[in-house]
């Protein structure tokens, strides 16, 4: 609806959007019923009044006021429009006031919103807001729908945050400037206090009525084209709407040189140069849109700045209302989003108590694998000198190279066979390997081993549980401690057993086990696929829960664990949107959260918790893109600051990078405005001698194009070149 009763409709917006500033409109108890009728009484009001006008309009048809308006319309061309184009003017007025007759009439829609609004404030009196734990009554946990209710709370900001940040990519306008500074606002404005989130929502929204209002108006024939046309030794800024909307998905580099400006003095359409009033509507950065039946309109709302604009207006009153609501303070900001102190002092004790831990145990465990790596140094060499020494050498020096450590087994014979040193010769390695994986004293390793029969996997993994236990990470009186030793055990029963008949098999002379061979008959066909269906069912069947099984193991997996920051999860219960206590917290194993998560979900949380690398790539990309003084600074500030003091990197640092890139963003999107040149410069007028000389059909005051660019500038060096223009 991009008439000029659409315009009417966002101006009467305005006393409600200015009743709702937070700082006037604290939302202490949510918006009651009472407020609610007056607003809605209020719409009602304007849309009644804007329906009857268009109603009257279509009954003044019949009594030709189309010609009566014409010496109006007429008057208002004569003042913009070129003479020979007042039928155009005329038409483009009775279009945007609607008073010519149209095919696709839209009053019905008008009618429908009449209606739901009274229906609506019909239903007001009988309505209440639910209270707190009435969703879930008799119930310990909330209910699904109420569970819904607030994930819809919890994540309705980023609904915020995504028209923004497309308006954002409006770059060298203001819409895009402003829009940028709300993305930034909002977001920055999200750890703080409900009142400042409140205001810079409500900020974002009015900023958006603006350039609605704006935006609405310049679809209107008063307002000129955002861009000149020349044709035939014409200059126009004002065109039809078509026209000027054609011009603008023209590209800059194909008809704004002077080269292409020669095409209007041989009867040529190019692009003219720029006024005063195109320049500000080039600045403003709103553009005329296209499209007149309902495809065409739901287009423009999903696809245009138009729509965008809309979509921050309708997704921030949404966020207003749901920060008013006595269900978002009552189980989402005071139970969740505003944790405790204490909750984050736990946090931090539990993070500082593994780091420690690890730095003692790492610094030991290098001195013990130098020494199991001295060790097996010492063996290899002694076995190198026994093969370049075997002609010269006794069996019994030979077996002395391999004699087994003391107080390990009992060896009372007086030679070592051939068995006896390999048994000896695969003990120690495996004491070695352990030793240099894990870090362990020899003693320990040779304990290990033992316990599990010169097993290096199972020695390893027993160890690695030890290791988590002594750093925190596992609780020691946990179920996760018993569930890990219960699957080691399991693990080498079944090895025990597969080598008890492995040995077997070779005692018995046969290398695989017999399977029994089936005497191949031809099946009748409908049993034989029946049966090959229900075979591809069960194997199905049993694929997926093997799949299941795996990915419930790889939740707890170390090996995700070393990917993903567990400590900024401890205590959360995503479920029941709530936060555990210090002591839970204490006390909570490190994978809890991660038990029911989805894959989506496992892949957001290892993208937050590699924040830090993000950043550092991103800053090296951005480096290489520009190559210039300020992302070098960046660069440096990331890789010279953060890294020195990783993995904690100061609140500070954090603070700075964010604002640093930010106001960076921001100045290069101003220094893209279309009154800017590279190099600094400005588009200034043009010259009266040389207009008249060389382009004597254009008006008095228009603005030169920006010179061609021949070399390198200082602001291409120091990171501010221009993208646009």
């Amino acid at each position: 609806r991009r008439h000029a009763w659409a315009t009417v409709m966002a101006v009467a917006v305005f006393p409600w959007l200015v009743h709702e500033e937070p700082a006037y409109y604290q939302y202490k108890n949510g918006v009651d019923n009472r407020s609610r009728t007056k607003w809605l009484c209020f719409f009602r009001f304007i849309l009644l009044g804007v329906l009857l006008f268009q109603l009257i309009v279509r009954l003044g048809i019949a009594f030709q006021l189309e010609e009566h308006l014409r010496p109006v319309f007429s008057g208002v061309c004569s003042n913009f429009w070129e003479e020979s184009r007042m039928d155009e003017c005329i038409t483009e007025w009775h279009k945007w006031t609607k008073i010519s007759a149209y095919e696709n009439d839209h009053l019905f829609w008008d009618f429908f919103a009449l209606f739901v609004l009274g229906y609506i404030q019909q239903l007001l009196p009988h309505t209440h807001l639910q209270e707190h734990g009435e969703a879930a009554e008799g119930e310990g946990l909330p209910g699904k729908k109420h569970r819904w209710k607030l994930l819809t709370m919890f994540w309705w900001p980023c609904m915020v945050w995504l028209p923004l940040f497309v308006l954002s990519f409006e770059g060298g306008t203001l819409l895009g400037i402003c829009n940028l500074a709300m993305l930034f606002g909002v977001i920055f404005s999200a750890d703080g206090t409900l009142a400042l989130r409140k205001r810079w929502v409500w900020r974002a929204r009015f900023c958006a009525w603006v350039f609605l209002v704006f935006g609405l108006f310049a679809q209107s024939p008063a307002a000129p084209c955002s861009v000149a046309s020349c044709k035939n030794h014409v200059h126009n800024t004002f065109m039809p709407h078509e026209t000027c909307v054609a011009l603008q998905n023209l590209r800059n580099a194909d008809v704004a040189t002077e080269a292409q400006m020669r095409e209007c003095e041989t009867g040529g359409a190019a692009w003219g140069h720029d006024t005063p009033s195109t320049m500000m509507l080039q600045v403003v950065g709103l553009k005329r849109v296209s499209g007149e039946s309902i495809s065409g309109g739901l287009s423009v709302l999903f696809g245009s700045q138009l729509g965008w604009l809309l979509l921050v207006i309708f997704s921030a009153t949404v966020q207003l209302r749901i920060f008013g609501s006595p269900d978002y303070g009552e189980e989402l900001e005071e139970p969740f989003i505003t944790e405790q102190q204490s909750v984050r002092f736990q946090r931090a004790l539990r993070f500082v108590h593994e780091f420690h831990c690890r730095g003692a145990l790492e610094k030991n465990a290098q001195q013990q694998r130098h020494r199991a790596l001295r060790s097996k140094l010492k063996r290899i060499m002694k076995r190198v000198n026994a093969i370049l020494n075997t002609h010269g050498t006794s069996r019994e020096q030979q077996g002395a190279a391999g004699t087994r450590v003391a107080g390990r087994r009992d060896d009372t014979s007086g030679g070592v066979n051939q068995d006896r040193r390999q048994t000896t010769d695969r003990t120690q390695i495996a004491i070695e390997e352990v030793q240099t994986r894990q870090g362990v004293t020899k003693g320990i390793a040779d304990n290990v081993t033992y316990l599990f029969h010169d097993d290096v996997h199972f020695s390893n993994q027993y160890l690695y549980i030890l290791d988590k236990v002594a750093t925190g990470r596992i609780q020691p009186d946990g179920e996760f401690l018993r569930q890990l030793v219960y699957d080691l055990a399991e693990g080498l029963k079944d090895n025990v057993e597969e080598s008890h008949a492995a040995r077997v098999r070779t005692e018995s002379g046969s290398s695989e086990p017999s399977v029994p061979t089936e005497r191949c008959s031809k099946p009748e066909s409908k049993s034989g696929l029946v049966t090959g269906i229900r075979k591809s069912k069960v194997f199905v069947k049993q694929q997926r829960h093997a799949l299941l099984r795996w990915w419930e193991r790889f939740k707890c997996s170390p090996y995700l664990a070393s990917w993903m920051w567990d400590y900024a999860w401890l205590g959360v219960v995503e479920e029941d949107f709530r936060v555990k206590d210090a002591e839970g917290v204490s006390k909570e194993e490190l994978h809890a959260h991660r038990q029911n998560n989805s894959p989506f979900r496992v892949l957001w949380k290892l993208v937050l918790s590699n924040t830090m690398s993000l950043v550092g790539v991103a800053s090296v990309l951005s480096f290489i893109e520009t190559r210039c003084i300020l992302d070098f600074l960046r660069v440096t500030m990331v890789f010279f600051v953060a890294l020195r003091s990783h993995p904690c990197p100061p609140r500070a640092f954090w603070t700075v990078l964010k604002v640093f890139s930010s106001t960076l963003l921001i100045f290069r999107t101003f220094y893209n405005m279309p009154f800017f040149c590279s190099g600094f410069g400005v588009r200034t007028p043009m010259q009266e001698s040389y207009r008249e000389a060389n382009y004597p059909w254009e008006p008095k005051l228009v603005i030169e194009w920006c010179p061609a660019l021949f070399s390198a500038g200082f602001d291409v060096t120091f990171g501010i070149a221009k993208r646009i223009g």
